[in-house]
């Protein structure tokens, strides 16, 4: 079970332009675009294995909110009032996605995984209170309304989401400890995601997106995963690439996307040797280019993580008084 954030919604874009009207008349406009909000996830899921086959699910509830708005100022004049346009969407509805994999030995210390998993897309619910407003500035910078030219609340319609499919293959090498278990000490993987986005609608209306899909390769290296006395050597060291096409157009052109990551597996250990516990605090650090010089947008990026594994068995019957 779990929450998580599917995407963000944050920006503020100023637009400063001046209007000319003829030789004797021009005007200074600002324009103010903002929108905040996000898409989240609450999740339960469960796996079970037969061999080397596992199936797991997950169901949940996705909700969140987007409010977007667009201030217009006219500097030059005291005849015009500013005017903002806001709209303030929620939704939410209920979710399942599905995913299977397959574990073969290849020797005796290696096996292959193959791995798939389907989201089949969500028509989620929506509502929006959409308003038209002049406003003035006060004296600690927020706005008072002057006017509302246009006041609509509770406008009910639906959001589509895409749907997405991804498979993969690692192959890996293990070691096995005194009790029988196996520890990955070597693995490499690639990975190829597509996803629907010709599918998507927001209240019926397409956007400028088009279908996406995204290949990454990986590996990760555990110099020692028995190790007792050399916590660093217990540690999983990662590296890898992916690259693809992002689902947004511009002027009928996808952005391109590539990156490079970096990472790092922290096992948390309790003070006897053997025990069912496999916490890991995992890092991650990723370096990456959005667009080309054939795009009108052209970004750099980068991005680090922190995440919490647990793993543990927490209640076990004595077998012994």
């Amino acid at each position: 079970f779990g929450l998580k954030p599917v995407s963000t919604v944050s920006y503020s874009i100023v637009d400063r332009r001046r209007q000319v009207y003829n030789p004797l008349h021009s005007d200074s406009i600002g324009t103010l675009y903002e929108g905040d909000g996000g898409l989240y996830q609450a999740y339960s899921g469960i796996g079970k294995r037969w061999g080397g086959l596992s199936l797991g699910i997950n169901a949940g509830y996705s909700f969140g909110r987007k409010q977007t708005n667009t201030r217009v100022s006219i500097l030059d004049t005291v005849f015009h009032y500013q005017t903002n346009s806001q709209t303030l969407t929620s939704f939410g509805d209920w979710f399942v996605n599905a995913g299977l994999q397959y574990e073969a030995n290849v020797g005796k210390n290696a096996l292959l995984r193959f791995g798939v998993t389907a989201d089949l897309g969500q028509k989620m619910k929506a509502s929006q209170d959409i308003s038209r407003e002049t406003f003035a500035y006060n004296a600690v910078g927020n706005t008072n309304t002057i006017d509302s030219v246009f006041n609509k609340n509770e406008v009910e319609g639906t959001i589509q989401l895409p749907s997405s499919y991804t498979g993969g293959i690692t192959l890996n090498t293990t070691v096995t400890d005194q009790l029988g278990r196996r520890f990955d000490k070597f693995m490499l993987g690639v990975e190829y995601q597509t996803t629907n986005w010709n599918d998507y609608t927001f209240y019926g209306q397409k956007d400028n997106v088009a279908n996406s899909y995204m290949v990454r390769v990986g590996t990760q290296i555990v110099p020692d995963p028995l190790s007792l006395r050399n916590y660093w050597s217990r540690v999983s060291y990662r590296a890898g690439v992916y690259f693809g096409k992002d689902p947004v157009t511009i002027n009928g052109s996808q952005l391109p996307v590539a990156a490079i990551t970096l990472g790092a597996g922290l096992p948390i250990r309790k003070f006897r040797s053997y025990d069912y516990q496999f916490t890991v605090i995992n890092t991650a650090f990723e370096l990456g280019k959005r667009g080309n010089k054939d795009n009108n947008i052209t970004e750099s990026f980068f991005r680090f993580s922190v995440g919490l594994n647990l793993s543990d068995i927490w209640f076990q019957k004595r077998k012994y008084d």
